[in-house]
């Protein structure tokens, strides 16, 4: 080396030379041969201008200066054997898929782009999608080893860092036949005045559907009960009523023409989160950005007349 310093072979060397005792048994560590070897010693002698070897009998014993030295080798070896592993454990990790666990109208409406980008943005990066209603994440989360979860804050979840990536409101699937279809946006007192198609209980949906109705023209009348939001607005496109809906579903409806969706004046905002593991995981910042576009991307046009 030209800059003086001394080359890994040769401290590698100088050490396995103190541990064997001979330059022949330390230079068949290392697949070289020993005229070789023992060039590359006094090389490295030469470089620091030290006596680090003298020969005691048949053996290479290390001077005071070589057993100082051998401390600072043993220590920057040591550095790098952890450089090392460090970098085992990323090239695995980057191997290893990453296992979201997904509000179910999140792995549905959002998910696809957000996977999309990712294919081109981190082709080497492979997710795995756990989808689950919002009242069966607590449980699932206790129990999976996901290393993130997307969902509808706040949620009382057993993982790491978590952080809010956007706000949202909820809308309405109208069908398109509908006398509030020609509507741009609809007011919480036209709500009770229309059928509707809820969800069943224990979904945050018909909680939120009682709240924007109440203390307006009292409850909203219920034609049809189901098990998610988006089996409701199914059957708001074929005509039965009207639903509720995440600001997320409305993509999956784009050209179909039997349905319309539209803002709700005064809508309460919901938050959407990320909670993670490990907030240093590599693939991290990839996957937050790619999911606060495309949801933001998604937001600007989901329940616009």
């Amino acid at each position: 080396m030209n800059s003086g310093f001394p080359d890994l072979l040769s401290l590698n060397l100088f050490r396995a030379t103190v541990r064997e005792g001979t330059v022949t048994a330390a230079a068949l560590r290392f697949g070289i041969g020993q005229p070789h070897a023992t060039r590359l010693l006094a090389q490295l002698q030469r470089r620091l201008r030290l006596v680090l070897l003298v020969r005691s009998g048949r053996r290479l014993v290390p001077t005071d200066a070589g057993l100082l030295f051998l401390e600072e080798v043993d220590r920057a070896l040591a550095g790098l054997d952890h450089l090392a592993d460090s970098a085992r454990t990323i090239a695995a990790d980057r191997r290893r898929p990453v296992r979201l666990l997904v509000q179910s109208h999140l792995a549905h409406g959002l998910m696809p782009k957000v996977l999309a980008r990712l294919a081109i943005a981190s082709p080497e990066l492979r997710v795995d999608l756990d989808i689950r209603q919002r009242n069966r994440l607590t449980e699932w989360a206790g129990r999976s080893a996901s290393d993130a979860i997307l969902a509808m804050w706040p949620l009382d979840i057993p993982h790491g860092a978590g952080e809010a990536l956007f706000e949202a409101s909820y809308g309405l699937a109208i069908p398109s036949r509908h006398p509030l279809a020609r509507h741009s946006q609809i007011t919480r007192r036209q709500l009770a005045e229309h059928a509707f198609i809820n969800v069943r209980p224990g979904l945050s949906t018909r909680d939120r559907l009682q709240a924007l109705c109440a203390g307006q023209a009292g409850t909203p009348r219920i034609v049809a009960e189901t098990g998610s939001v988006m089996s409701a607005v199914q059957l708001a496109a074929e005509g039965l009523g009207l639903a509720l809906t995440d600001p997320f579903l409305p993509t999956l409806f784009k050209g179909d023409r039997r349905i319309v969706f539209r803002a709700i004046v005064g809508s309460p905002k919901v938050v959407y989160g990320l909670a993670v593991q490990d907030n240093r995981a590599l693939w991290l910042p990839t996957l937050r950005e790619a999911i606060v576009r495309e949801g933001k991307a998604i937001l600007a046009t989901s329940f616009a007349a």
